[in-house]
């Protein structure tokens, strides 16, 4: 998915607020961001949203002096999901179609993404899940992806965000274990999730995680690393949740499946679903349904 005009403002908005967050250098944030404002003119918008995001992130890194800028939020949002876990497992447990919850929950879970909301306390998470634990998902792209994953040999499950994935757990639990493995980032970005996520979420005891040797906050394949390629490129089925994997990826001549809240209009209007929908999505090169 290319960048849109409408894009440009969130992006900014991105940058502007990590700077506020760890820098007092007035002149620093000024001459920051008139570098980001110079990326996002002359960068091929033909790029997805997720490398304009990479790029920006770079320059942050450099002026800041700041590797990992949401490290506290990532490690205060996995101890937040793993207190909400056991009241979501009964949910699945207790469910007539414990699939269709699981699926349900793992995408509410996108909510956390600080990428959009910047900051989300306890109160905004679970607001927030309550909420969405009401709404309905189509069921003819679910159901596409239960005999999907009945068929699939091997399975590549691509993590979003850190909190996110602790209710990532509860999907994998539902799946055939023997045939997946869980895909994280390589370095920090946003407040993606890294293996340290997967290890606090206790992801590394049901499935083998591996990184992808990239920071893009998404799946942009020409900066994985091989390794992560080969088993890309082996799997008979991918799993992806979030945005990003959706921008990066809904392209790919590939067994795809987007699991992703739709946050941004612009996604909402590409896809053809509401802003604020839980969604089952499949890559364009493949029927949705």
């Amino acid at each position: 998915m290319r960048s849109y005009p409408t894009c440009m403002p969130c992006l900014l908005s991105q940058a502007v607020n990590i700077l506020e967050s760890h820098s007092d250098d007035a002149s620093l944030k000024e001459t920051t961001i008139r570098e980001v404002l110079n990326l996002l003119a002359t960068e091929d918008h033909t790029q997805p949203p997720p490398v304009l995001a990479w790029k920006i992130h770079d320059i942050l890194r450099e002026a800041t002096g700041v590797v990992d800028f949401f490290e506290k939020d990532k490690r205060l949002h996995n101890s937040i999901a793993l207190e909400l876990l056991p009241m979501l497992r009964e949910r699945v447990e207790a469910a007539d179609d414990p699939f269709t919850e699981a699926v349900k929950i793992a995408i509410i879970g996108n909510s956390i993404d600080l990428g959009i909301y910047h900051t989300l306390s306890r109160e905004q998470m679970e607001s927030a899940i309550n909420d969405l634990l009401t709404m309905t998902i189509d069921p003819e792209p679910l159901k596409k992806l239960q005999d999907q994953v009945q068929k699939a040999g091997s399975i590549l499950y691509l993590a979003d965000n850190a909190g996110e994935i602790v209710f990532d757990r509860l999907i994998i639990e539902t799946l055939p274990r023997d045939k997946v493995v869980l895909s994280v980032k390589g370095s920090p970005v946003l407040n993606d999730a890294m293996r340290e996520d997967a290890e606090q979420a206790g992801l590394d005891k049901l499935v083998p995680v591996i990184d992808n040797g990239s920071n893009v906050p998404g799946t942009w394949l020409d900066d994985c690393s091989d390794s992560f390629r080969q088993t890309f490129d082996k799997a008979d089925l991918i799993i992806a949740k979030g945005q990003g994997n959706f921008e990066t990826l809904e392209m790919m001549d590939k067994n795809i499946c987007f699991l992703v809240l739709i946050k941004c209009p612009s996604i909402g209007e590409f896809a053809g679903v509401p802003v604020r929908t839980p969604a089952v999505l499949w890559a364009t090169a493949h029927d949705r349904i």
